[in-house]
Protein backbone atom coordinates (compact mmCIF):
# COMPACT_ATOMS: atom_id res chain seq x y z
CA UNK A 1 0.00 0.00 0.00
CA UNK A 2 2.85 2.59 1.11
CA UNK A 3 4.44 1.67 -2.51
CA UNK A 4 1.51 2.63 -4.22
CA UNK A 5 0.32 5.94 -2.18
CA UNK A 6 4.03 7.01 -3.63
CA UNK A 7 3.54 6.33 -6.63
CA UNK A 8 0.49 8.06 -6.95
CA UNK A 9 0.31 10.87 -4.38
CA UNK A 10 4.31 11.98 -4.69
CA UNK A 11 3.40 14.98 -2.04
CA UNK A 12 3.46 13.90 1.23
CA UNK A 13 0.70 16.43 2.07
CA UNK A 14 -1.78 15.57 -0.18
CA UNK A 15 -1.28 11.71 0.61
CA UNK A 16 -5.00 10.50 2.00
CA UNK A 17 -5.49 8.39 5.25
CA UNK A 18 -6.60 5.12 5.37
CA UNK A 19 -8.71 3.14 7.15
CA UNK A 20 -9.29 -0.82 7.52
CA UNK A 21 -12.68 -2.84 8.90
CA UNK A 22 -13.30 -6.10 9.96
CA UNK A 23 -16.79 -7.01 9.78
CA UNK A 24 -18.30 -9.70 11.64
CA UNK A 25 -22.30 -9.33 9.95
CA UNK A 26 -23.63 -9.88 6.74
CA UNK A 27 -21.40 -7.93 3.87
CA UNK A 28 -20.52 -9.05 0.28
CA UNK A 29 -18.92 -7.74 -2.65
CA UNK A 30 -20.69 -6.68 -5.73
CA UNK A 31 -17.96 -5.11 -7.51
CA UNK A 32 -14.77 -3.46 -6.60
CA UNK A 33 -14.88 -0.84 -4.31
CA UNK A 34 -18.76 -1.55 -4.05
CA UNK A 35 -20.29 -3.72 -0.90
CA UNK A 36 -23.67 -5.09 0.31
CA UNK A 37 -24.29 -4.23 4.58
CA UNK A 38 -26.72 -7.28 4.40
CA UNK A 39 -27.11 -7.89 8.55
CA UNK A 40 -26.43 -6.62 11.79
CA UNK A 41 -23.21 -7.53 13.76
CA UNK A 42 -20.17 -6.16 15.50
CA UNK A 43 -18.07 -3.73 12.94
CA UNK A 44 -14.21 -2.55 14.22
CA UNK A 45 -12.85 0.23 12.21
CA UNK A 46 -9.44 1.85 12.40
CA UNK A 47 -6.69 3.93 10.38
CA UNK A 48 -3.76 2.31 9.24
CA UNK A 49 -0.07 3.57 9.92
CA UNK A 50 1.66 4.40 7.09
CA UNK A 51 5.42 4.47 6.89
CA UNK A 52 7.49 7.86 7.24
CA UNK A 53 3.96 9.77 8.97
CA UNK A 54 3.50 11.49 11.83
CA UNK A 55 2.13 9.87 14.51
CA UNK A 56 -1.76 9.83 14.78
CA UNK A 57 -2.42 12.41 17.60
CA UNK A 58 -4.39 10.50 20.49
CA UNK A 59 -7.66 11.69 19.43
CA UNK A 60 -7.91 10.22 16.47
CA UNK A 61 -6.95 6.43 17.94
CA UNK A 62 -9.79 4.40 17.93
CA UNK A 63 -9.18 2.62 21.25
CA UNK A 64 -10.69 6.21 23.06
CA UNK A 65 -13.53 6.28 20.64
CA UNK A 66 -15.02 3.19 22.23
CA UNK A 67 -13.14 3.57 26.00
CA UNK A 68 -16.71 5.27 27.13
CA UNK A 69 -19.79 3.69 26.62
CA UNK A 70 -21.91 7.36 25.66
CA UNK A 71 -19.46 7.07 22.61
CA UNK A 72 -19.80 3.21 22.00
CA UNK A 73 -23.54 3.66 21.92
CA UNK A 74 -23.37 6.83 19.26
CA UNK A 75 -21.28 4.95 17.17
CA UNK A 76 -23.52 1.69 17.06
CA UNK A 77 -26.29 3.53 16.48
CA UNK A 78 -24.75 5.63 13.32
CA UNK A 79 -23.29 2.06 12.49
CA UNK A 80 -26.91 0.91 12.26
CA UNK A 81 -28.23 3.76 11.07
CA UNK A 82 -26.08 3.67 7.80
CA UNK A 83 -26.72 -0.13 7.45
CA UNK A 84 -30.51 1.02 6.71
CA UNK A 85 -30.46 3.76 4.86
CA UNK A 86 -27.96 1.40 2.77
CA UNK A 87 -30.73 -0.71 2.86
CA UNK A 88 -33.44 1.55 1.96
CA UNK A 89 -31.34 2.21 -1.23
CA UNK A 90 -30.99 -0.96 -2.56
CA UNK A 91 -34.70 -1.65 -2.85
Amino acid sequence: MDEVTNLVFSETASRPSFWAGICSCGVYSTSPFSIIHAGRGPMTLGPLSQNNSPPMPAACKMGQLFDQPPRLALMKALLEEAGEIISAMEI
